[in-house]
């Protein structure tokens, strides 16, 4: 079974592994990312899945301001 921290720490290790955070490479200003952060994007590739719009930023609108894409929740 895999957990969240296990996608967490290999997030992570990738990351480390192609020198992110490092000055002079490509994205100097890397942090690690927490379990946290990693269980929002799955959640947000989940909804995308769910119910695709164009742009993601169109389902945070509520659903009187698009009544296609936008969400009340």
């Amino acid at each position: 079974m895999v957990t969240i921290g296990d996608w967490t720490t290999y997030t992570n290790t990738r990351a480390l592994l192609a020198n992110a955070g490092k000055k002079g490479q490509l994205y100097p200003d890397f942090t690690p990312f927490s379990a946290v952060e990693v269980k929002h994007f799955i959640g947000l590739y989940i909804l995308q899945g769910l119910s695709p719009s164009p742009q993601v930023k169109m389902k945070f609108k509520p659903h009187h301001m698009d009544p296609i894409n936008g969400n009340d929740l």
